[in-house]
């Protein structure tokens, strides 16, 4: 992006366009409102409208170089995307290379691996590709977490010129200079393709070129409007400026996460950018000198800088668990501007100046960008590298494996053993095919037949949790009554993750399959689940120093849920109360996981795998051992 450009601090800018303090002023506007946004500051949701008033300086800045490079016939593709990347290729290196070093020690092996493809992005300019493709958005609760998602802009910007150049020079050349329709036309095309694409609900309209190009070149058309003498006018500067803010401020201070963005509410913070700029043709004023004071040109000429390391620190903040308060929020800010002021003053000045650093620069920037693109394929090639943690690690393969298996393989389950006679049906939800894998893991001696629910229902499909379930309810107890009358098992086992309890439903439900059949029926009641993935509970562990499986399964106690032990034990009263016909039987499974000496493992003590691989669905290793808890206690059962 263009938080710093070709511009140096001094009375004139790189190829003669004339330096405006002002800009920088509006530079350290733009990424302070960016910044305290993100730190959480409450009155501020809308200062990531910063990104569009950066847009529309760098439309204005480099529009200006190429209209003034083209007049003295002194164009050059080659020299302008070398500027290019001698400008933002250096800090940005430096930042994806020091991101993927801090996430060896901190990423879980699946978030790794995710880095390294956002990395790989990030070096290619096709970020904001990948992240509307792989993100669930940009506002999203998890994109607090993933350190280089704010790179997305800056593709858009390369994106932007790879193409703007070449359509400026082409359109100058044949319409003899007269070119200002073209960017006004373009505008009109992408914040109206932007608005109507967020009424649509396009996924990818905050993301994608189409809808911010116009913010760009509203820049460009600026650009083209300021004539070669424009004289001083101070009332007209200072109605500019102070509209100009009032715009920028207004959208920073009344848009929410939640509003349409960006379209045609991105149009005021981009008109009051260009309108400051365009204040600054016009002379000194109160406004400008404040925007033109050291401490706000100091922030503008950092600020590409500030803005590049400002979000993989929070990133990770955020992914440790540490609260963003004003003090960490404050810290981080700090932090950013120091990391700013050392990029700026050892890395982007450095490389600006090719005369002094020409073989040694570029002999460092070719070794930065092999390793940036080696270091990535290398790290998804491992899959996250899982040997940095020494137990309970599920690659990302694994990962979907096991989701596959419930998913896709379950619509088809069923386990026939050579020899059995007997005949075991199993009925429920996705908790049932846990079930069908324990037992068929230990060795049952019966062929089994699961007979899906769904987790639309409770009390195995006879009652749905909402009035829009009703009629995929009754469809599904319908199939299990009728399957019943079908296969004439041996034996019922009836198991789901009971998201609620109602006894006399139950009664009602329980009553209607022993009207078709006399063979024995075994309720199988909730399993402990957790209150967060297995993959997170372990890392929040490992960050508490946490990191043997025993440690593990001590810390995730405190993510159990209650809810499934009280209606444990209120499933165990209404049985023994013998409120059933006989052959109803009760089996409580938080008994098998949970009695002594076992702690509700989330890891195995044996061989330290996940026992789940979300917060409730075993894996193939949690069902075999859950299997053999349960065949030890009741072995009648297999």
């Amino acid at each position: 992006m263009a938080f710093g450009s070709d511009f140096k601090w001094g009375r004139v800018m790189s190829k003669g366009i004339p330096y405006s303090p002002q800009i920088d002023g509006l530079r350290a506007i733009a990424v302070l409102l960016v910044v305290f946004a993100h730190v959480g500051v409450s009155f501020l949701q809308g200062g990531y409208i910063g990104v569009d008033v950066f847009f529309v300086i760098s439309g204005y800045l480099i529009t200006s170089i190429l209209l003034k490079e083209q007049a003295s016939e002194s164009f050059s593709f080659f020299e302008f995307y070398k500027r290019r990347a001698r400008r933002i290729l250096p800090a940005l290196l430096l930042v994806i290379v020091s991101t993927l070093l801090v996430g060896y020690f901190i990423l879980l092996p699946n978030d790794y691996s995710f880095l390294s493809l956002s990395a790989i992005s990030a070096v290619l300019f096709s970020a904001n590709i990948f992240f509307w493709r792989e993100s669930q958005g940009y506002f999203a609760e998890s994109a607090d977490q993933l350190p280089l998602l704010h790179i997305w802009s800056l593709s858009v910007e390369e994106q932007f010129y790879f193409l703007w150049p070449a359509i400026l020079i082409v359109a100058l050349r044949f319409c003899k200079g007269r070119v200002l329709w073209l960017p006004l036309l373009l505008i009109i095309l992408s914040f109206a393709s932007a608005q109507y694409a967020i009424t649509k609900g396009g996924s990818g309209v905050y993301f994608l070129i189409y809808s911010r190009a116009g913010e760009l070149l509203l820049g460009a058309a600026l650009a083209m409007l300021r004539g070669p003498q424009i004289q001083p006018d101070r009332l007209k500067a200072s109605v500019l400026s102070g509209a100009g803010l009032v715009l920028i401020f207004g959208a920073a201070l009344t848009l929410t996460k939640s509003a349409e963005f960006p379209g045609i509410n991105a149009l005021w913070p981009c008109l009051g950018a260009a309108s400051v700029i365009a204040s600054s043709w016009y002379g000194r004023h109160p406004l400008g000198q404040i925007l033109a004071c050291k401490p706000m040109v100091f922030i503008g000429l950092i600020s590409y800088s500030v803005y590049l390391w400002h979000w993989p620190i929070l990133s990770y903040l955020r992914y440790l668990n540490v609260d963003i308060d004003f003090v960490v929020g404050s810290s981080v800010v700090l932090v950013a501007i120091v990391m700013a002021y050392l990029s700026y003053r050892w890395v982007e000045t450095p490389f600006r100046n090719v005369s002094a650093y020409t073989k040694r620069g570029w002999g460092v920037a070719g070794m930065a960008l092999v390793v940036v693109l080696a270091g990535p394929l290398t790290i998804y090639a491992m899959e996250g590298i899982p040997q940095r943690f020494p137990y309970a690690v599920m690659t990302k393969d694994d990962l979907l494996k096991e989701r596959d298996r419930y998913w896709v393989s379950s619509k088809n389950l069923s386990g026939e053993v050579a020899g059995a006679n007997k005949k075991v049906m199993i009925v429920g939800n996705s908790h049932a095919i846990d079930l069908h894998y324990a037992l068929r893991e230990n060795g049952i001696q019966a062929n089994t037949l699961l007979v899906p629910t769904t987790n639309k229902c409770f009390d195995f499909g006879f009652n749905s949790l909402a009035d829009n379930f009703d009629d995929l309810c009754r469809e599904r107890f319908s199939a299990v009554v009728a399957a019943v009358k079908k296969y004439a098992p041996d034996v019922i086992y009836l198991h789901d993750n009971w998201s609620r309890v109602d006894l006399p439903e139950l009664t009602k439900a329980l009553a209607a399959i022993r009207s078709e059949t006399t063979v024995p029926l075994y309720v199988f009641g909730p399993k402990n689940i957790f209150r967060d993935s297995a993959l997170n509970i372990s890392r929040f562990a490992w960050e508490q120093r946490m990191t043997t499986p025993a440690q593990i399964n001590s810390f995730a106690q405190k993510y159990n849920f209650q809810r499934q032990m009280d209606f444990d034990s209120k499933l165990k009263l209404f049985f023994q109360d013998g409120n059933l016909t006989p052959g109803v039987s009760y089996v409580s499974m938080m008994d098998v996981q949970c009695g002594q000496p076992r702690r509700c493992e989330i890891v195995s003590e044996k061989t330290g795998d996940f026992l789940y691989f979300d917060s409730e669905h075993l894996t193939l290793r949690g069902a075999k051992e859950v299997g053999q808890y349960l065949r030890k206690e009741r072995a009648d059962l297999f």
